[in-house]
């Protein structure tokens, strides 16, 4: 455009205003276009189709016409400032003080949020903590005993003495409430644990220990003011019960006909050597993300700039959404709509800053990909597409048909030089190896 009028103001680091004039010449010729485009599609009764007098349309058609040029000409020039000044903006503009008058220049302001510029400070020789990634023979006892537990036996306990501290118990409770039998509260041969409080509130432990075999006795529990059930909070219950029996958790033998009986695997050897792979695999996840937090956290402490706004703002139904999943898991949260929009609305603050930082960690990995240039090669883009191909048991036609071809390629690209970008920083990274406890 000719003798256009650009001015740029910073209003931010990452914030800027344009302040754009085009010259009436240019409106001029615009109108006139908008007007012929307009004239030829016309229809004005008394006339036929594209001969009514222009000066009708333009009278009839006056809101429509400027409404157009009004928009051709701010995208024409948005364009031409944003080539000129090789500005990238991350969202729309912020359009406003539109003016377009009669022989006046047409003038209007944009706003505009850009790109951070971010040089990447402090990203090697990262110090790190992490867990090693070997069973030990502990980790591996510790599973094989959870199979056996499955498959213990409860035998009564012959000997004539009270129960005590972890011993395993029989017993029959019937709760009262002011004097009011509570059905939720009652239960008849509850096995449980001494001391377990998963499985035994606490004044229980307390009120069975010393009991005997066919012993009755009545226990009071106050429920705290915090439990989770309304029905209970505060309340204090009376609970009468019976033992009617000590019992002995009997373990079978780890054998090889155990585990071939119980088709946990082909021997007791192998199912040993499963429970260590599979815990090796979690240890391999668990260090990674243990790793990836320090990293993250590391770079957020040394390389401190401005995020776009509009970039927040679409990360934040994601984080809000991962809130949810990690509060009530993947099914659809039984709180009411009401309950669910006020607790959402009670840690937004939180949710904004778990944007900010996920949106600001996205410029720094993008920076020192850029610098250390780390990028997708094809042969990286066919393995991935393979993978999530074979991941979600389609084919890789199938899978870019359902996504397209460029969607595919531009999302996994980026994933892959990400994946690339923090390997990089593990790779250089000073690891010290820690203890898990």
């Amino acid at each position: 455009m000719e003798n256009l009028s650009i001015k740029l103001e910073d209003v931010s680091s990452i914030s800027k205003k344009i302040i754009v004039e085009v010259p009436y010449s240019r409106v001029k010729k615009e109108m006139e276009k908008v007007l012929e485009k307009v004239s030829q599609g016309a229809v004005i009764k008394g006339f036929r189709k594209g001969k009514a007098p222009k000066s009708v349309i333009e009278k009839q058609y006056a809101d429509s016409i400027r409404y157009d040029v009004t928009e051709n000409l701010i995208n024409e020039s948005y364009a031409h400032a944003l080539k000129e000044h090789k500005l990238e903006p991350v969202s729309f503009p912020n359009i406003s003080d539109v003016v377009l008058k009669d022989n006046e220049p047409f003038k209007y302001e944009a706003i505009i949020e850009i790109r951070p510029s971010v040089e990447p400070k402090d990203y090697t020789a990262i110090n790190i903590e992490a867990i090693s990634t070997e069973p030990t023979q502990e980790d591996i006892d510790k599973i094989a005993l959870s199979f056996l537990e499955s498959k213990a036996e409860m035998k009564p306990v012959l000997e004539d003495r009270p129960a005590s501290e972890g011993d395993w118990v029989d017993v029959d409770f019937e709760g009262e409430i002011d004097g009011v039998k509570q059905k939720s509260l009652s239960i008849k041969a509850y096995v449980c644990q001494i001391g377990d409080k998963s499985g035994l509130l606490e004044d229980l432990s307390k009120g069975i220990k010393g009991m005997r075999p066919g012993e009755e006795k009545n226990v009071k529990s106050t429920y705290a003011d915090d439990y989770y059930s309304e029905e209970l909070k505060g309340k204090v219950v009376d609970f009468k019960v019976k033992l009617n029996k000590l019992l002995d958790k009997v373990l079978p033998d780890l054998t090889d006909e155990f585990v071939k009986e119980s088709k946990l695997a082909g021997s007791k050897d192998e199912l040993l050597n499963n429970i260590k792979e599979n815990l090796r695999k979690r240890k391999e996840e668990v260090r990674h993300n243990g790793m990836r937090i320090q990293v993250v956290e590391h770079l957020l402490d040394k390389n401190k700039f401005d995020v776009p706004n509009s970039e927040v703002e679409k990360k934040l139904p994601e984080i809000r959404e991962r809130a949810i999943r990690n509060i009530f898991g993947y099914q659809t949260p039984n709180m009411p709509e009401a309950q669910l929009k006020e607790m959402l609305n009670k840690h937004e603050d939180e949710f904004k800053k778990v944007a900010e930082n996920e949106v600001r960690v996205s410029y720094i990995i993008d920076a020192i990909a850029t610098k250390e240039s780390i990028t997708s090669t094809e042969d990286d883009l066919k393995q991935e597409l393979e993978g999530a191909a074979q991941a979600m048991k389609m084919t890789v036609s199938e899978l870019q048909a359902k996504y397209g071809v460029k969607n595919l390629e531009y999302a996994m690209s980026n994933s892959i030089i990400e994946r690339k970008t923090f390997d990089y920083l593990y790779e250089k990274a000073k690891i010290t190896e820690k203890k898990e406890g």
